[in-house]
């Protein structure tokens, strides 16, 4: 898993942040990019609202669409939220 995050739809990033951009193990060519961003670690359930959402900072690595294909069984999404 490239991530430490079960549920990128608790992920934002900050805007005005820099993005690092390195060389991609996965396929000659590629370019991954990595940030910083946070990560409200919370289950909701059934909830609607939920109060008290704990923040905490995680490393998160972007890889190009294309790569993800055939390779461990994790989380995806294409769309992150910013802050």
């Amino acid at each position: 898993m490239d991530n430490d995050v079960s549920d990128f739809r608790q992920v934002s990033v900050h805007t005005d942040q820099k993005v690092r951009v390195e060389d991609a193990e996965i396929e000659k060519g590629a370019k991954i990019l990595l940030c910083d961003a946070e990560y409200q670690k919370k289950d909701w359930g059934e909830n609607l609202y939920v109060f008290d959402v704990k923040k905490e900072s995680v490393n998160l690595k972007a890889i190009p669409y294309y790569c993800w294909a055939n390779r461990k069984l994790g989380p995806m999404t294409v769309w992150i939220n910013r802050i």
